[in-house]
């Protein structure tokens, strides 16, 4: 029972009710009194719509109140109203109802949220795609793919998520793309998790082919992305990939051997890290070696620490690189490292203060 949608008895239905006491007096108590109850609720609640159509003279609790309880009935006629709540003049009633169309599970509200989708306003797109995960269809993904190159990060990251929840297979070409084409690291990073959740290996041969786009972007993001949802059948495109032309992906390259776990290829990368001039490849590259040769006294990973330890106190390196050097540190968990990285607290640059803080965070010992 909603009680904002209850109004007073008027005094003169109660009157009727007690002019009526004569007619149910030989009845048990308890019956009078049950009686009684259930015609004062059914004369006194006030209808939450009139006459089957929304109704925008409510207050906005009363809205609330009531889009959530038509989404949880989810009958064709609560559907019905809520897609009416959704033209609703006050904001927050329109986005709660979009949501009751979501709880709501149905595929008839389908439509609806397809043309919410591409409206202005980036709270309503927003809940569009969380209401969209609540509705198991493949029309729903295809709507998400539409909205996955949205401007907004929020969006963008609703989609991902409701993808998620939905688990259709169909959504798996929109998470590849967006861990090779999102301009977020967090983002790219939370599709290829989906990806790897899903043991789907449906990408990885796009992510193989996409190591040989002319966009340096694309190629970085699909080296990386092979370290976690590729395996050893992928070694060899990755190692082809340590020849390419751009820093990144020759580093990003490197560190998706180590996580796929490739110990053969531990002399070969040692070699590439060597000669290597660029000082974040250089450190990317000293991580994911210190990673392969996993030994506390391996010779492999000493060079790798010591590595990047330097490149982590010599200011004239870049920030990024410094930065990525305390972080590759912290994830290691490199005890010994603990006073280059507190001498690095001095540094002027705030990136790789905070990698710097977040490896001192890392390390427990």
């Amino acid at each position: 029972m909603l009680k904002p949608f209850l109004t007073p008895c008027p005094q003169g239905r109660r009157d009727r009710f007690a002019s009526r006491g004569s007619l149910v007096t030989e009845a048990p108590a308890a019956l009078v009194s049950a009686a009684l109850a259930g015609l004062i609720l059914l004369g006194c609640s006030a209808p939450a719509s009139r006459q089957g159509s929304w109704d925008t003279a409510l207050t906005i609790d009363e809205k609330v109140q009531l889009t959530q309880k038509l989404g949880g009935e989810g009958t064709p006629a609560a559907v019905s109203l809520l897609i009416e709540a959704t033209k609703d003049p006050v904001e927050e009633a329109r986005i709660e109802a979009i949501r009751g169309l979501g709880q709501t599970g149905r595929k008839e509200v389908l439509p609806t949220l397809d043309a919410l989708s591409r409206s202005e306003l980036r709270p309503v797109r927003q809940t569009v795609a969380i209401a969209l995960g609540q509705v198991k269809d493949q029309e729903s993904v295809r709507i998400l793919g539409s909205m996955a190159r949205d401007p907004e990060f929020a969006v963008r990251s609703q989609v991902i998520g409701s993808l998620a929840a939905l688990k259709l297979r169909e959504g798996a070409p929109i998470l590849v793309e967006c861990a090779l084409k999102e301009t977020s690291e967090t983002l790219r990073d939370a599709a290829v998790g989906v990806l790897t959740d899903w043991k789907e290996r449906s990408g990885v041969p796009i992510f193989e082919q996409a190591l040989r786009s002319e966009t340096d972007e694309i190629r970085g993001h699909a080296a990386a992305a092979l370290g976690t949802v590729g395996d050893a059948s992928c070694i060899p495109a990755l190692v082809g990939a340590l020849k390419d032309p751009n820093p990144v992906v020759r580093g990003a390259s490197v560190l998706s051997i180590a996580r796929i776990g490739d110990k053969g290829s531990l002399p070969v990368l040692r070699a590439q890290a060597e000669k290597e001039t660029d000082a974040l490849s250089r450190a990317t590259m000293a991580w994911g070696i210190a990673l392969l040769d996993g030994a506390p006294g391996g010779p492999d990973r000493q060079w790798a620490v010591s590595e990047l330890e330097k490149i982590l106190l010599d200011v004239s390196q870049a920030d990024f690189a410094r930065a990525q050097s305390a972080k590759a540190l912290g994830d290691l968990q490199i005890c010994g490292s603990k006073p280059s990285l507190t001498r690095a607290m001095n540094d002027r640059k705030g990136i790789v203060k905070k990698a710097v803080n977040n490896a001192l965070a890392a390390i427990k010992c």
